[in-house]
């Protein structure tokens, strides 16, 4: 029987866009992608690529079974070949928290020369931070960011000149430095657990026109 893997790596060539989803009360695990889906995949159109946090990039763990998933050093390259199969790809959101590791090397301008668009989520207990994914050109290169900040980012956000949206988790201790790092965004959502909105805000604000928020790709939007 065809997984659902095979079918998209087979009958779908033209992909310009794709979304999964997984809905992670009706599978214990996410054996029904049966991940060769990344190691094979070739969509030379691809632009738009959405991973949903329920979505396993590689094989779930079986404890001793040879079929046990790849070392983080095979899944860098992993992504990385895949990236650089698809070098039209604009918009990239990962939502699992193996997609994209520290100082691995993976978003290069030669794997994404038109990347314009970047949401990965990162788990509370190990946050990924901007300078370690996001080489300077690339970053100079996006227009939308989704991201956790932390302190490291901060500074960081300074080599993303054309930044015009963010979609953002951070504490209200950041928030001021954060605005000012970010004086040309025209669209912003935000996500905080300990914000205090009863404390003035800075005026700066008014460069904000309008809050929104995160939206998918219907055209390939796939949910099993």
């Amino acid at each position: 029987m065809q997984t659902l893997s095979d079918i998209l790596l087979v009958s779908y060539p033209a992909l310009t866009e794709l979304a999964l989803y997984l809905d992670y009360y009706k599978y214990d695990h996410v054996e029904v992608f049966e991940f060769p889906l990344l190691q094979k995949a070739s969509w030379p159109n691809l632009r738009k690529l959405t991973l949903a946090l329920e979505v396993s990039l590689y094989p779930p763990p079986y404890g001793d079974d040879p079929l046990a998933p790849p070392q983080i050093g095979e899944k860098i390259q992993i992504m990385a070949n895949f990236l650089a199969r698809h070098i039209k790809l604009e918009c990239l959101k990962f939502g699992g928290y193996d997609s994209l590791f520290p100082n691995a090397g993976c978003l290069t301008t030669q794997n994404v020369p038109r990347l314009r668009s970047l949401s990965v989520t990162s788990p509370p207990t190990l946050p990924l931070t901007l300078p370690s994914i996001l080489p300077v050109k690339v970053g100079s290169q996006i227009h939308h960011l989704g991201f956790t900040i932390t302190e490291e980012c901060l500074v960081f956000l300074d080599n993303l000149p054309n930044l015009r949206s963010c979609q953002v988790s951070l504490k209200s201790k950041l928030l001021e430095r954060f605005l000012q790092r970010v004086p040309s965004v025209e669209k912003l959502h935000l996500t905080h657990d300990d914000m205090d909105w009863s404390e003035n805000t800075p005026e700066r604000r008014t460069n904000i026109v309008s809050f929104f928020e995160p939206t998918f790709f219907p055209e390939a939007d796939i949910r099993v």
